[in-house]
Protein backbone atom coordinates (compact mmCIF):
# COMPACT_ATOMS: atom_id res chain seq x y z
CA UNK A 1 0.00 0.00 0.00
CA UNK A 2 2.86 2.33 0.86
CA UNK A 3 4.64 1.67 -2.45
CA UNK A 4 1.45 2.32 -4.36
CA UNK A 5 1.00 5.63 -2.53
CA UNK A 6 4.58 6.65 -3.33
CA UNK A 7 4.03 5.72 -6.98
CA UNK A 8 0.99 7.99 -7.24
CA UNK A 9 2.87 10.76 -5.41
CA UNK A 10 5.75 10.48 -7.88
CA UNK A 11 3.35 10.70 -10.83
CA UNK A 12 1.72 13.80 -9.36
CA UNK A 13 5.09 15.48 -8.78
CA UNK A 14 6.24 14.53 -12.30
CA UNK A 15 3.05 15.95 -13.83
CA UNK A 16 3.43 19.14 -11.82
CA UNK A 17 7.08 19.57 -12.83
CA UNK A 18 6.46 18.93 -16.53
CA UNK A 19 3.43 21.19 -16.49
CA UNK A 20 5.49 23.89 -14.82
CA UNK A 21 8.22 23.48 -17.46
CA UNK A 22 5.60 23.93 -20.16
CA UNK A 23 4.28 27.05 -18.45
CA UNK A 24 7.81 28.40 -18.05
CA UNK A 25 8.51 27.80 -21.74
CA UNK A 26 5.29 29.53 -22.73
CA UNK A 27 5.97 32.42 -20.37
CA UNK A 28 9.40 32.84 -21.97
CA UNK A 29 8.23 32.52 -25.57
CA UNK A 30 5.25 34.88 -25.28
CA UNK A 31 7.32 38.07 -24.95
CA UNK A 32 9.86 36.64 -27.41
CA UNK A 33 7.10 36.23 -29.98
CA UNK A 34 6.06 39.84 -29.49
CA UNK A 35 9.65 41.02 -29.97
CA UNK A 36 10.11 38.91 -33.10
CA UNK A 37 6.88 40.16 -34.65
CA UNK A 38 7.71 43.79 -33.87
CA UNK A 39 11.22 43.27 -35.26
CA UNK A 40 9.80 41.90 -38.53
CA UNK A 41 8.98 45.45 -39.63
CA UNK A 42 12.65 46.37 -39.65
CA UNK A 43 13.25 43.71 -42.32
CA UNK A 44 11.66 46.24 -44.67
CA UNK A 45 14.61 48.63 -44.38
CA UNK A 46 17.03 46.11 -45.91
CA UNK A 47 18.62 47.21 -49.20
CA UNK A 48 21.22 44.44 -49.67
CA UNK A 49 19.75 41.64 -51.78
CA UNK A 50 22.30 38.99 -50.82
CA UNK A 51 21.97 39.70 -47.10
CA UNK A 52 18.18 39.74 -47.35
CA UNK A 53 18.02 36.42 -49.20
CA UNK A 54 20.62 34.58 -47.13
CA UNK A 55 19.29 35.69 -43.75
CA UNK A 56 15.63 35.01 -44.48
CA UNK A 57 15.98 31.22 -44.52
CA UNK A 58 17.71 31.07 -41.11
CA UNK A 59 15.23 33.50 -39.60
CA UNK A 60 12.31 31.37 -40.75
CA UNK A 61 13.76 28.18 -39.23
CA UNK A 62 14.48 29.98 -35.95
CA UNK A 63 10.90 31.26 -35.64
CA UNK A 64 9.51 27.84 -36.58
CA UNK A 65 11.59 26.41 -33.71
CA UNK A 66 10.04 28.85 -31.27
CA UNK A 67 6.56 28.07 -32.59
CA UNK A 68 7.11 24.35 -31.97
CA UNK A 69 7.27 25.17 -28.25
CA UNK A 70 4.11 27.31 -28.28
CA UNK A 71 2.03 26.24 -31.27
CA UNK A 72 -0.77 28.77 -30.77
CA UNK A 73 1.44 31.83 -30.35
CA UNK A 74 -0.22 34.38 -32.60
CA UNK A 75 2.79 36.67 -32.86
CA UNK A 76 4.89 33.77 -34.17
CA UNK A 77 2.12 32.59 -36.53
CA UNK A 78 1.81 36.12 -37.93
CA UNK A 79 5.59 36.39 -38.33
CA UNK A 80 5.84 33.09 -40.19
CA UNK A 81 2.92 34.01 -42.45
CA UNK A 82 4.73 37.24 -43.36
CA UNK A 83 8.11 35.52 -43.71
CA UNK A 84 6.97 32.74 -46.05
CA UNK A 85 4.95 35.20 -48.13
CA UNK A 86 7.98 37.50 -48.33
CA UNK A 87 10.24 34.63 -49.38
CA UNK A 88 7.83 33.51 -52.07
CA UNK A 89 7.14 36.99 -53.43
CA UNK A 90 10.51 38.69 -53.08
CA UNK A 91 12.86 35.82 -53.85
CA UNK A 92 11.09 32.90 -55.54
CA UNK A 93 8.80 34.94 -57.79
CA UNK A 94 11.62 37.28 -58.76
CA UNK A 95 13.77 34.37 -59.94
CA UNK A 96 10.72 32.78 -61.54
CA UNK A 97 10.18 35.97 -63.55
CA UNK A 98 13.55 35.36 -65.18
CA UNK A 99 12.62 31.75 -65.99
CA UNK A 100 9.26 32.92 -67.31
CA UNK A 101 10.74 35.49 -69.68
CA UNK A 102 13.37 32.97 -70.79
CA UNK A 103 10.51 30.53 -71.49
CA UNK A 104 12.10 27.94 -69.22
CA UNK A 105 9.87 25.00 -68.44
CA UNK A 106 9.60 23.30 -65.05
CA UNK A 107 11.03 26.22 -63.12
CA UNK A 108 12.27 25.22 -59.67
CA UNK A 109 11.57 28.78 -58.54
CA UNK A 110 7.88 28.41 -59.42
CA UNK A 111 7.70 25.26 -57.31
CA UNK A 112 9.46 27.00 -54.42
CA UNK A 113 7.07 29.94 -54.63
CA UNK A 114 4.05 27.63 -54.58
CA UNK A 115 5.50 25.73 -51.62
CA UNK A 116 6.24 28.90 -49.63
CA UNK A 117 2.85 30.46 -50.35
CA UNK A 118 1.18 27.21 -49.27
CA UNK A 119 3.08 27.25 -45.96
CA UNK A 120 2.15 30.90 -45.49
CA UNK A 121 -1.51 30.11 -46.11
CA UNK A 122 -1.53 27.33 -43.54
CA UNK A 123 0.03 29.60 -40.90
CA UNK A 124 -2.60 32.22 -41.68
CA UNK A 125 -5.44 29.72 -41.34
CA UNK A 126 -4.01 28.58 -37.99
CA UNK A 127 -3.94 32.21 -36.85
CA UNK A 128 -7.64 32.44 -37.72
CA UNK A 129 -8.43 29.40 -35.61
CA UNK A 130 -8.68 26.89 -38.45
CA UNK A 131 -11.18 28.91 -40.48
CA UNK A 132 -12.44 26.87 -43.45
CA UNK A 133 -11.90 29.15 -46.46
CA UNK A 134 -13.54 26.77 -48.93
CA UNK A 135 -17.00 27.54 -47.54
CA UNK A 136 -16.66 31.16 -48.74
CA UNK A 137 -15.80 30.45 -52.38
CA UNK A 138 -19.39 31.16 -53.45
CA UNK A 139 -20.13 33.70 -50.73
CA UNK A 140 -17.01 35.87 -50.22
CA UNK A 141 -19.04 38.66 -48.58
CA UNK A 142 -19.77 36.28 -45.72
CA UNK A 143 -16.04 35.97 -45.12
CA UNK A 144 -15.70 39.65 -44.28
CA UNK A 145 -18.48 39.26 -41.70
CA UNK A 146 -16.72 36.24 -40.21
CA UNK A 147 -13.44 38.14 -40.01
CA UNK A 148 -15.22 40.95 -38.19
CA UNK A 149 -16.48 38.48 -35.62
CA UNK A 150 -13.07 36.85 -35.09
CA UNK A 151 -10.63 39.75 -35.31
CA UNK A 152 -10.10 43.31 -34.21
CA UNK A 153 -8.41 46.20 -35.99
CA UNK A 154 -4.89 45.77 -34.62
CA UNK A 155 -1.99 46.10 -37.04
CA UNK A 156 -1.27 42.40 -36.58
CA UNK A 157 -4.82 41.29 -37.44
CA UNK A 158 -4.95 43.51 -40.51
CA UNK A 159 -1.54 42.33 -41.70
CA UNK A 160 -2.41 38.67 -41.21
CA UNK A 161 -5.53 38.90 -43.35
CA UNK A 162 -3.76 40.94 -46.03
CA UNK A 163 -0.76 38.58 -46.23
CA UNK A 164 -3.06 35.56 -46.22
CA UNK A 165 -4.95 37.19 -49.09
CA UNK A 166 -1.67 37.79 -50.91
CA UNK A 167 -0.54 34.19 -50.43
CA UNK A 168 -3.87 32.82 -51.63
CA UNK A 169 -4.10 35.29 -54.53
CA UNK A 170 -0.57 34.45 -55.64
CA UNK A 171 -1.32 30.72 -55.53
CA UNK A 172 -4.24 31.46 -57.84
CA UNK A 173 -2.18 33.66 -60.17
CA UNK A 174 0.59 31.05 -60.47
CA UNK A 175 -1.83 28.18 -61.20
CA UNK A 176 -4.15 29.68 -63.78
CA UNK A 177 -4.83 26.36 -65.49
CA UNK A 178 -6.31 24.88 -62.30
CA UNK A 179 -9.97 25.90 -62.22
CA UNK A 180 -10.43 24.62 -58.67
CA UNK A 181 -7.69 26.98 -57.50
CA UNK A 182 -9.00 29.89 -59.57
CA UNK A 183 -12.36 29.65 -57.80
CA UNK A 184 -10.62 30.97 -54.67
CA UNK A 185 -9.79 34.36 -56.20
CA UNK A 186 -12.94 36.02 -54.73
CA UNK A 187 -11.83 34.77 -51.30
CA UNK A 188 -8.43 36.44 -51.71
CA UNK A 189 -10.12 39.66 -52.80
CA UNK A 190 -12.48 39.54 -49.80
CA UNK A 191 -9.43 39.41 -47.53
CA UNK A 192 -7.93 42.50 -49.16
CA UNK A 193 -11.34 44.19 -49.00
CA UNK A 194 -11.48 43.54 -45.27
CA UNK A 195 -7.96 44.73 -44.47
CA UNK A 196 -7.82 47.65 -46.91
CA UNK A 197 -11.21 49.01 -45.88
CA UNK A 198 -9.88 49.34 -42.35
CA UNK A 199 -6.48 50.76 -43.36
CA UNK A 200 -6.12 51.79 -47.03
CA UNK A 201 -2.49 52.76 -46.37
CA UNK A 202 -1.53 49.31 -45.19
CA UNK A 203 1.98 48.31 -46.24
CA UNK A 204 2.80 51.35 -48.40
CA UNK A 205 0.54 50.79 -51.39
CA UNK A 206 -0.04 47.02 -51.17
CA UNK A 207 -3.79 47.56 -51.49
CA UNK A 208 -3.44 49.49 -54.74
CA UNK A 209 -1.02 46.94 -56.20
CA UNK A 210 -3.48 44.13 -55.50
CA UNK A 211 -6.53 45.92 -56.91
CA UNK A 212 -4.65 47.16 -59.98
CA UNK A 213 -3.31 43.67 -60.68
CA UNK A 214 -6.74 42.18 -59.99
CA UNK A 215 -8.31 44.36 -62.69
CA UNK A 216 -5.45 44.25 -65.19
CA UNK A 217 -4.79 40.54 -64.84
CA UNK A 218 -8.23 39.36 -65.96
CA UNK A 219 -9.69 39.76 -69.46
CA UNK A 220 -12.95 41.67 -69.82
CA UNK A 221 -14.88 38.47 -70.53
CA UNK A 222 -13.95 37.28 -67.02
CA UNK A 223 -14.88 40.55 -65.36
CA UNK A 224 -11.52 42.27 -65.60
CA UNK A 225 -10.94 45.88 -66.59
CA UNK A 226 -7.36 46.54 -67.79
CA UNK A 227 -7.99 50.27 -68.21
CA UNK A 228 -9.19 50.52 -64.62
CA UNK A 229 -6.12 48.58 -63.56
CA UNK A 230 -3.93 51.10 -65.35
CA UNK A 231 -5.69 53.99 -63.63
CA UNK A 232 -5.20 52.38 -60.22
CA UNK A 233 -1.50 51.87 -60.93
CA UNK A 234 -1.09 55.49 -62.04
CA UNK A 235 -2.93 56.75 -58.96
CA UNK A 236 -0.80 54.56 -56.70
CA UNK A 237 2.41 55.93 -58.23
CA UNK A 238 1.22 59.43 -57.33
CA UNK A 239 0.19 58.36 -53.82
CA UNK A 240 3.34 56.35 -53.10
CA UNK A 241 6.14 57.99 -55.12
CA UNK A 242 8.88 56.36 -53.03
CA UNK A 243 7.65 52.78 -53.52
CA UNK A 244 9.21 51.69 -56.80
CA UNK A 245 7.55 48.28 -56.64
CA UNK A 246 4.33 49.92 -57.79
CA UNK A 247 6.09 51.12 -60.94
CA UNK A 248 7.63 47.71 -61.59
CA UNK A 249 4.28 46.00 -61.01
CA UNK A 250 2.73 48.44 -63.50
CA UNK A 251 5.22 47.18 -66.07
CA UNK A 252 5.03 43.50 -65.15
CA UNK A 253 1.27 43.15 -64.81
CA UNK A 254 0.02 45.77 -67.26
CA UNK A 255 2.61 47.07 -69.74
CA UNK A 256 4.00 43.66 -70.70
CA UNK A 257 0.63 41.88 -71.23
CA UNK A 258 -0.71 44.93 -73.09
CA UNK A 259 2.58 45.42 -75.04
CA UNK A 260 2.78 49.05 -73.90
CA UNK A 261 6.48 49.64 -74.47
CA UNK A 262 6.27 53.36 -73.73
CA UNK A 263 5.11 52.60 -70.18
CA UNK A 264 8.06 50.26 -69.74
CA UNK A 265 10.49 52.90 -71.00
CA UNK A 266 9.15 55.57 -68.64
CA UNK A 267 9.20 53.37 -65.55
CA UNK A 268 12.51 51.70 -66.35
CA UNK A 269 14.16 55.09 -66.86
CA UNK A 270 12.85 56.31 -63.50
CA UNK A 271 13.88 53.22 -61.54
CA UNK A 272 17.33 53.10 -63.15
CA UNK A 273 18.00 56.71 -62.22
CA UNK A 274 16.83 56.57 -58.60
CA UNK A 275 18.50 53.17 -58.09
CA UNK A 276 21.84 54.63 -59.23
CA UNK A 277 21.43 57.57 -56.88
CA UNK A 278 20.57 55.29 -53.96
CA UNK A 279 23.44 52.94 -54.74
CA UNK A 280 25.90 55.82 -54.62
CA UNK A 281 24.63 56.74 -51.18
CA UNK A 282 24.75 53.26 -49.63
CA UNK A 283 28.23 53.67 -48.20
CA UNK A 284 30.07 56.51 -46.49
CA UNK A 285 32.18 58.69 -48.79
CA UNK A 286 33.58 61.27 -46.39
CA UNK A 287 30.50 63.39 -45.80
CA UNK A 288 29.33 64.46 -42.36
CA UNK A 289 28.44 61.41 -40.29
CA UNK A 290 24.81 61.22 -39.19
CA UNK A 291 22.35 58.52 -38.22
CA UNK A 292 20.30 57.57 -41.32
CA UNK A 293 16.53 57.56 -41.19
CA UNK A 294 14.80 54.23 -41.64
CA UNK A 295 13.18 53.74 -45.03
CA UNK A 296 10.50 51.06 -44.71
CA UNK A 297 10.07 50.98 -48.48
CA UNK A 298 13.69 49.92 -49.10
CA UNK A 299 12.92 46.22 -49.50
CA UNK A 300 10.18 46.99 -52.04
CA UNK A 301 12.60 49.16 -54.00
CA UNK A 302 15.25 46.45 -53.93
CA UNK A 303 12.78 43.92 -55.36
CA UNK A 304 11.63 46.41 -58.00
CA UNK A 305 15.19 47.11 -59.12
CA UNK A 306 16.03 43.41 -59.31
CA UNK A 307 12.94 42.63 -61.36
CA UNK A 308 13.29 45.62 -63.66
CA UNK A 309 16.85 44.56 -64.48
CA UNK A 310 15.50 41.13 -65.45
CA UNK A 311 12.81 42.68 -67.65
CA UNK A 312 15.39 44.97 -69.24
CA UNK A 313 17.52 41.96 -70.18
CA UNK A 314 14.60 40.38 -72.06
CA UNK A 315 13.12 43.58 -73.45
CA UNK A 316 13.66 42.71 -77.13
CA UNK A 317 11.81 39.42 -76.82
CA UNK A 318 8.95 41.00 -74.85
CA UNK A 319 7.97 44.00 -77.00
Amino acid sequence: MGNKYLHYLFLCIFALVTSSCSLVKKAAITPTGMIIYDASFDQQIENDWQLFENSLYGNIKMVEGFLSQDENNKDLLATLLKAHTAKAFAIDETYFLKDQLAEKENSIHLKRALNSYTKAMFYGVRYLGGLNLSQYVNSPDELTKELDSRLGTSKRDLEVVMYLGQALGSLVNLQRTNMKVISYLPVAKAMFDWSCSKDPKLNYGACEIFYATYEAGRPRMLGGNPQKGREIFEGAIRNWPNNWLIRESFVQFYAIPMLEEDIYEEQESFISQVAREESNGQYWQGEEISVPTKNYESVFNMIATKRMNIIKKYRKSIF
